[in-house]
């Protein structure tokens, strides 16, 4: 990406939660130091944390079923609710929408 921009992105997924923060606030502490522009980060996925990237596929993929209107969402997550990072992520995406149903299936061992 910063072959066709004078700025510089980075995109980390990484297993280890606060990765993407802590490159950030360094890196940034380093260009700061140096007069050098500012790289910008996206989290691509973050440990057992979130997976925001996916979050806003997946909530641009509900609007654009529904035509765009965000008045009411029924969705089931299913599966490893306890430490599937989409589904923490999921929580703040469904913020969007007025009225929100969740259904929660998982084995009781997976459920949050």
């Amino acid at each position: 990406l910063t072959g066709y921009s004078d700025y510089s992105i980075f995109i980390i997924r990484s297993k280890l939660e606060g990765t993407c923060k802590l490159l950030d606030e360094k890196v940034s502490e380093f260009a700061s130091r140096h007069n050098l522009p500012y790289p910008s980060f996206i989290n691509a996925g973050d440990g057992k944390h979130e997976h925001p990237t996916q979050e806003i596929l997946d909530e641009f993929t509900f609007l654009e079923q529904m035509n765009f209107n965000n008045d009411h969402i029924h969705i089931a997550l299913i599966g490893d609710l306890l430490h599937g990072r989409t589904v923490h992520s999921k929580v703040e995406g469904l913020k969007i929408f007025k009225n929100v149903e969740v259904d929660l299936i998982a084995p009781e061992e997976l459920q949050m």
